[in-house]
């Protein structure tokens, strides 16, 4: 029975860039790369979720499942892990690509081949070959025994067409479909049956890799070369998708008429990605659009965060699981 160890949390990333296009004009310089790296981002998830179905049929008795890991290399860089599977006999990483087209992988690439359009990218394979290398050195520098390991790559996407490449056998080894994943996951469990971790050092392992998980917080902002003053301010209506709702008796959309109190905290969400963790009264009027100062204020009030300093000074500590936990 496999056991999650770590579940795969919400993807900051995915938050800001959602945040961010939704605030950027679309004549901004870098809309469309936001658009398209949100995309990404959005594909990848997906493709990750879609395998958790797969592997929760994986016939292990003791088996320990990480979902997302980000762990650092000793430069200060990170390397992510979509999943790791722990078991007392091995360790198997699975790297999920959700691409659709032709796909063709060679040693020193992975060509995706569209209607319209023909990309390259990193070899996948190498990908997580490397993944597992400096996982392997992860262990050792804690003086956890070394196991058998594998590393798959998972195509995810039902319309890809995987391409065979005699002239790379890697290809044909570890390339897969989500559907063979427990056969050949099992396969491999039944070549290395000796006990290779007790369960007190899986137990330390899995200590040890929650702990150095380090979520991705990236700096969109500076990434995509926005300044502050080039945001949407206003309050956002997921009904007509303009920043058109304002505060009468209830927060009002003014041109389709929709009533949605939560609309104000998804603004100060977008504020605390894309800004920062404090605001000021001042600041929170300007972002939303509100000529009230009594107004914001009972509204910052009532969301109960930590106020810093005093009178015209003072600051709100946003605390997005408070923000979150009112949608």
């Amino acid at each position: 029975m496999s056991i999650i160890k770590k579940r795969r949390g919400d993807s900051v990333e995915k938050e800001k860039l959602t945040a961010l296009l939704r605030r950027l004009l679309k004549s901004h310089p870098s809309w469309y790369q936001v658009e398209a790296k949100l995309a990404r981002c959005n594909a990848g998830i997906y493709g990750e979720q879609s395998l958790d179905y797969y592997i929760s049929h994986i016939l292990h008795e003791d088996l320990f499942v990480f979902q997302s890991l980000r762990l650092p290399l000793p430069d200060g860089s990170y390397y992510q892990i979509d999943f790791l599977l722990l078991s007392p006999e091995t360790i198997i990483l699975l790297e999920a690509k959700n691409l659709k087209g032709r796909i063709l992988i060679e040693e020193n690439q992975l060509i995706r081949k569209l209607p319209d359009l023909t990309e390259s990218f990193s070899n996948p394979i190498q990908q997580v070959c490397n993944q597992l290398f400096q996982l392997m050195r992860l262990l050792h520098c804690f003086s956890f025994p070394i196991p058998p390991t594998a590393s798959f790559v998972v195509f995810t996407h039902q319309s890809s067409i995987i391409l065979p490449n005699p002239h790379y056998p890697a290809v044909a080894k570890q390339v897969i479909r989500p559907d063979a994943i427990r056969q050949r996951v099992d396969n491999f469990y039944r070549q290395h049956l000796k006990i290779i971790f007790t369960k007190r050092e899986m137990l330390q392992l899995s200590r040890v890799l929650i702990k150095l998980h380090t979520p991705d917080n990236p700096d969109v902002m500076k990434k995509y070369k926005v300044d502050k003053a080039e945001l949407l301010s206003g309050v956002y209506c997921e009904g007509c998708r303009s920043f058109s709702i304002v505060k009468k008796r209830v927060w009002i959309c003014q041109r389709c008429k929709k009533i949605d109190d939560t609309a104000p905290i998804h603004a100060l969400i977008d504020y605390y990605y894309l800004i920062g963790p404090e605001i000021t009264n001042r600041e929170c009027r300007k972002f939303l659009q509100i000529p009230s100062s009594s107004i914001v204020k009972k509204f910052l009030s009532t969301l109960g965060f930590k106020v810093l300093g005093k009178g015209r000074n003072a600051r709100y500590r946003l605390c997005i699981k408070t923000l979150k936990g009112r949608i």
